[in-house]
């Protein structure tokens, strides 16, 4: 990111190798936005509330205070 050349900043995708809670702050820092996939070790009770009575093919959202979305 430091080194991007263009005026016009991409909007980043990668998966739970390389997603990071960290990274996700680093490039909302830069004035972007991220896809992560995040592992679910990351914050375990997260998941379980989002995950808890789900019905079949259903899912579910959650914002938290940095205005970051985290779906199951």
């Amino acid at each position: 990111m430091k080194r991007w050349p263009y005026s016009v900043k991409p909007h980043f995708v990668a998966d739970a190798g390389f997603g990071s809670p960290e990274l996700l702050a680093e490039v909302a820092t830069w004035g972007r936005k991220a896809t992560f996939s995040i592992s679910h070790v990351f914050d375990t009770f997260l998941w379980k509330v989002l995950s808890a009575n789900i019905p079949h093919e259903g899912w579910r959202i959650a914002r938290n205070e940095n205005n970051w979305l985290a779906r199951v």
